[in-house]
């Protein structure tokens, strides 16, 4: 399996608000994936849990600012 990309965070300033829902969605079922393989014990990163969670909030943060 390739590993998860990441965008940074000037990719993700110029991304559409439609991209950004892509991308979340993305983020998500990834982090769902992961959650599970871990609990079986298939993969050791379990650090990577937290990274995408993280990064969903990253993805978050444009929608929210916006709206106000």
């Amino acid at each position: 399996m390739a590993a998860y990309k990441m965008l940074n965070t000037d990719e993700i300033k110029k991304l559409s608000p439609k991209d950004l829902n892509a991308e979340i969605i993305k983020s998500e079922t990834e982090l769902a994936k992961k959650r599970i393989k871990v609990r079986l014990g298939e993969d050791k990163q379990n650090h990577m849990v937290g990274a995408i969670k993280k990064y969903i909030a990253r993805l978050k943060t444009p929608i929210t600012n916006t709206k106000k």
